[in-house]
């Protein structure tokens, strides 16, 4: 009878990662989810307080798309969107929800759509994967697949071969 060998499992890291590898930034007292979202506050701060084009720019606005429920006798919580900014435009006097988005998400593709139809609210959505072509193409991709030659395909892996 022979032992199955199975490969050393890595160790984990010392520093955690989040899941889309955003670095949380302190500044001010204040923290931000991301690099871009730090940036785009310091824009917007530029944009209020020299040139005057926004008014009552607000961080981290809670909007309710569902209240709470009971399913089967144990009470869920709201379910709630929370927009990066909120600012007026002087010049229009149009009320403006903006995210900042490095990855659209499929929970996020759904919240939007909630914001939409139960707010009337379009969101701004700004960062680097937010351009026209992946808002219209915002499924998730399929991985891709790996052809692998049929002389490879048929080898036992080394850590299967008896000793």
């Amino acid at each position: 009878m022979s032992t199955l060998i199975y490969p050393a499992r890595r160790p984990a890291p010392d520093i955690s990662r989040s899941k889309y590898r955003n670095q949380r930034v302190m500044w001010n007292g204040m923290a931000f989810d991301s690099q871009a979202e730090y940036e785009r506050y310091q824009q917007l701060l530029l944009l209020l307080l020299q040139a005057k084009h926004i008014s009552n720019l607000m961080r981290q606005v809670s909007f309710e798309l569902a209240p709470s429920v009971v399913i089967d006798g144990k009470p869920k919580r709201a379910l709630r969107y929370v927009a990066d900014f909120q600012y007026i435009e002087v010049a229009s006097g149009k009320t403006i929800v903006e995210d900042v988005k490095g990855m659209l998400t499929q929970a996020y593709i759904i919240k939007r759509h909630l914001m939409m139809s139960v707010h009337g609210i379009t969101i701004l959505e700004t960062g680097a994967k937010t351009n026209a072509a992946s808002q219209a193409t915002a499924k998730p991709h399929a991985p891709a697949i790996r052809k692998i030659p049929r002389s490879t395909a048929t080898r036992c892996p080394p850590f299967l071969k008896r000793r």
